[in-house]
């Protein structure tokens, strides 16, 4: 994980330079399995490479340690297997039937040096963000942690005030049960509960979010 996809909530700042690196991260094509299907698919390395013999075992180990480790305070997660149970999860999470789905606008901007324009925070407090995980078929790592906020940001080219895009960020702002040897301490020089972390949604990766007009 590079230093520019980790940040605090000062990093909105306008006047802050942002790099568009960390938006541009791609996984292979793959398809959801059916729900019967992927359903019987045990999340463990021996049954996945005895279905998949031409996987690549180290990333799917890497996947699997997500989705098999603890559950962190305040932290309910699941790695579906399917668009069914992405879903199931992410209703049972957020207690509501009718959900948004939101990600990054595109790619835009990758590699390239921009500059923070409008920042806008999306009025939940609840939001199940679900990463695109390395299996040989579609899979993700969803989890829904507490105090956690969503924002939309326009990103601008720099000089000419052009419109770039439109990110989808993350900030947890309750570090404080997440174990020290956590990544996002590592880029931010923090310990746990010293401030609040932050990440962007690459366009592979979705948050769910309550369709507050339904209720």
């Amino acid at each position: 994980m590079s230093r520019q996809s980790i940040f605090i909530f000062q990093a909105f700042n306008p006047r802050e330079w942002k790099h568009g690196s960390s938006p541009n991260e791609s996984l292979s094509e793959r398809a959801f399995l059916p729900l019967q299907i992927a359903s019987e698919i045990p999340l463990n390395i021996r049954e996945i490479t005895k279905l998949f013999p031409v996987a690549t075992k180290e990333t799917i180990e890497n996947t699997l340690s997500y989705c098999n480790a603890a559950a962190i305070k305040g932290e309910v997660k699941s790695c579906p297997r399917s668009l069914e149970e992405m879903i199931s999860f992410s209703k049972s999470a957020l207690g509501g039937k009718k959900l948004i789905s939101l990600t990054s606008k595109s790619n835009q901007g990758s590699n390239t040096n921009l500059m923070v324009k409008n920042v806008k925070k999306f009025n939940t407090d609840r939001i199940v963000a679900c990463h695109e995980a390395f299996l040989p078929f579609a899979a993700y790592f969803c989890h829904s942690l507490s105090s956690t906020s969503l924002y939309s940001v326009d990103l601008v080219e720099p000089k000419t005030g052009a419109p770039m895009n439109t990110l989808l960020a993350v900030c947890h702002m309750d570090t404080s049960p997440w174990p020290e040897d956590h990544v996002a301490f590592k880029i931010l020089k923090l310990s746990p509960g010293q401030g609040e972390a932050c990440h962007w949604f690459p366009q592979i990766d979705l948050a769910w979010i309550l369709d507050r007009e339904s209720m």
